[in-house]
């Protein structure tokens, strides 16, 4: 933000009015840093003459502000589903080093009516969780390995007259669109 005020500070005169120029650039900063910024500012010009005016310049670093938001919210809600996978592995490494040591000091018999007790257990409990965590896996594999869209794209839900929306926000279990 210091850069794009400095840089708005500086445009120079020349035809048509205010315009930054690509010398401006060079000046505040590396040779290849200014040749990406010009780059990235010429994209944004409508004008066929060498220099950015200042309206397309506050909409270049706008629109810059914006993409960098949207890759940070990405990697945000990216960096919160491996968390959670990562403590379901830490759960179930607890879980096996629990299950070696009870092995280690306990007897047969117990451990028998143990297993028959814990197998019974799971066989109930994944009647009934069992449609809860099929759909929890694969909406985790579709929204990272899939990855049919991503924070700031703009999707159509019920055809072709249907309101576009833009996603803000993908979690775990559901996208927040607007």
């Amino acid at each position: 933000p210091g850069l794009a005020r400095e840089l708005l500070g500086t445009f120079g005169e020349g035809d048509g009015g205010r315009r930054l120029y690509r010398h401006d650039l060079v000046n505040m900063m590396t040779q290849e840093d200014a040749d990406c910024a010009w780059h990235m500012l010429a994209a944004c010009s409508t004008s066929t003459c060498d220099g950015i005016s200042q309206p397309e310049f506050v909409a270049a670093v706008r629109g810059t502000f914006v993409r960098f938001h949207m890759i940070a919210a990405t990697v945000k809600d990216n960096a919160a589903i491996w968390l959670v996978f990562s403590n379901v592995l830490k759960s179930v490494q607890a879980f096996l080093c629990c299950i070696t040591v009870v092995s280690v000091f306990f007897s047969s018999e117990i451990l028998q009516s143990l297993g028959l007790w814990l197998s019974t257990s799971f066989l109930g409990l994944s009647f009934v969780f069992g449609g809860f965590l099929k759909e929890i896996f694969e909406s985790v594999v579709l929204i990272l390995v899939v990855h049919p869209y991503d924070v700031g794209d703009r999707i159509s839900l019920g055809g072709q007259d249907a309101e576009v929306l833009t996603v803000q926000k993908i979690n775990f279990l559901m996208t927040e669109a607007r």
